[in-house]
C-alpha cells in the first residue's frame, strides 16, 4: 500500500477497498453499522479520506486481535481506552434499558398533578430524574412510571408514593454501586491479573449478566424479607394496642 501522502484524496469505495484489503461489500456493512463516518460528496459519487482509510486499517487490527463488532463499535465510539471501553461494552444491557425523556408537566400529568417545584427538586436531587439539555428529564424506567401510576389508580397516596421514591433512590445509591462493581470484579476474576483475551469479552458479559440476574433476585429476596417482618412488627404492635386498650 503506497503511502497516504502519496494518494490524490479522496478516492472511490473500491480504490479504498483496495488499499485496506477489504471488500466493497465489508465497508458498506461498517458503513451501515456505524463504524464508519459518512462518504464525501463529489457530485454524485461518493468519495472517502483518509479518515476513512484510518479506521477501517484500525477494525482491521481490532478483528485481528480478536474483538467482535460489538466491542470494535464501543472502541471506536470511546477513543483509546480500552480498558473503560470494554468494561462499559459488559455493563451495557444495564444502560438506558428502559429510559424515557419526558416533560416535567408530562410526568406530573401522569399522575394527575400540578408540576411542583419542590417535588421537582426532590426528584433530581435524589437522582429519580435526571435533567437534559433541553430542560426535559429522563425517568430511568418507564415501566416503573407505569407501575407507580397503576398504584395511584389502586388507591396509593402519590405523595406518599413519591416520599418512597425518593427514599429508595437516595438510600440505595450506593449499595447499587457496590452491587454493580461486586459483579463486574466476580466476572472478570477467571481471567487473573493478565486481563481478558479479546475474543472473551462475550464470556466476561454473558457471566457478568447472569451473576446480576441471581444478585438481583437475591436483594429481591432480601427486601421481601424485610417487608414480611414490618408486616409482623405491625400486627404485634395492633395487637399489643388491642390488648392495652382492652385492660
Amino acid at each position: 500500500m503506497s503511502p497516504s501522502s502519496d494518494v490524490e484524496w479522496p478516492i472511490t469505495i473500491s480504490e479504498l477497498a483496495q488499499r485496506v484489503g477489504m471488500t466493497i461489500r465489508n465497508i458498506r456493512a461498517h458503513q451501515s453499522r456505524g463504524l464508519l463516518p459518512p462518504p464525501i460528496r463529489q457530485g454524485r459519487v461518493a468519495c472517502y479520506g483518509v479518515e476513512h482509510e484510518a479506521v477501517l486499517l484500525r477494525i482491521t487490527e481490532l478483528q485481528a486481535k480478536g474483538y467482535n463488532l460489538a466491542a470494535i463499535d464501543e472502541l471506536l465510539r470511546s477513543g483509546s481506552d480500552e480498558h473503560a471501553a470494554l468494561h462499559r461494552l459488559v455493563l451495557a444491557p444495564l444502560l438506558g434499558q428502559d429510559e424515557v425523556t419526558l416533560s416535567w408537566e408530562e410526568i406530573a400529568g401522569m399522575f394527575d398533578q400540578q408540576p411542583d417545584p419542590d417535588l421537582y427538586r426532590r426528584a433530581v436531587e435524589s437522582g429519580l430524574v435526571q435533567v437534559i439539555d433541553n430542560g426535559d428529564v429522563v425517568a430511568p424506567s418507564a415501566s416503573l412510571l407505569r407501575a407507580a401510576r397503576e398504584l395511584v389508580d389502586h388507591g396509593m397516596p402519590f405523595e406518599e408514593m413519591f416520599d418512597m421514591q425518593v427514599e429508595v433512590a437516595g438510600e440505595t445509591r450506593d449499595i447499587a454501586r457496590r452491587f454493580v462493581e461486586l459483579c463486574l470484579r466476580c466476572a472478570l476474576a477467571p481471567y487473573g491479573a493478565g486481563g481478558v483475551p479479546p475474543q472473551q469479552w462475550d464470556d466476561v458479559q454473558a457471566r457478568f449478566e447472569n451473576l446480576y440476574q441471581r444478585m438481583t433476585s437475591v436483594l429481591g429476596a432480601s427486601f421481601a424479607v424485610s417487608v414480611r417482618r414490618a408486616a409482623e412488627a405491625l400486627l404485634s404492635e395492633r395487637d399489643d394496642g388491642r390488648g392495652e386498650s382492652a385492660g
